[in-house]
């Protein structure tokens, strides 16, 4: 039978370092176990109820395709129309950004940035340039919305 020799365990060594990071977790973690979080009340809690109740019209205001609801009376359900901006269409532009949230909003029908439909949205900031873009491009009038908005069809 061979000999073995038992191996002493030593004690380990604390270091400063070891010591300080050892005190810091035990500090936080009391932190977080004695922290309370604070209570939702007021308008916070006035909006839960609302968003799970699913009422859905309070929260309207953040719709980046309401601007064009009032198209919708006007447009087919279906197929593809022209969207003119003041601009012509620039896809490093807010036209871009415009036609995207249009697009969002009329959805299944298709928006075009040429001016090459029979039917268009004219979106633009203010009428005259509204009208400026309708001559340009060759369409006509059809419903002025006001402010720059207007429906309008390709001149034959």
């Amino acid at each position: 039978m061979k000999n073995t020799t038992s191996v002493t365990v030593k004690p380990p060594q604390f270091t400063p370092s070891g010591i300080i990071s050892v005190l810091f977790f035990i500090a936080l973690f009391g932190i977080v176990l004695t922290s309370k979080l604070p209570t939702a009340t007021g308008p916070v809690l006035f909006l839960k109820k609302e968003f799970l109740a699913g009422r859905e019209s309070l929260f309207r205001f953040q719709d980046t395709g309401l601007p064009y609801a009032p198209f919708e009376a006007y447009v087919p359900k279906k197929g593809i129309i022209s969207f003119l901006t003041d601009k012509p269409y620039d896809p490093f532009k807010m036209a871009a950004e415009q036609l995207q949230a249009a697009q969002g909003r009329l959805i299944p029908l298709l928006l075009n940035s040429a001016p090459v439909e029979p039917t268009a949205i004219l979106f633009c900031s203010r009428d005259e340039i509204a009208v400026a873009r309708i001559q340009e491009t060759g369409y006509k009038p059809v419903a002025a919305l006001g402010n720059g908005k207007m429906m309008a069809e390709k001149k034959t």
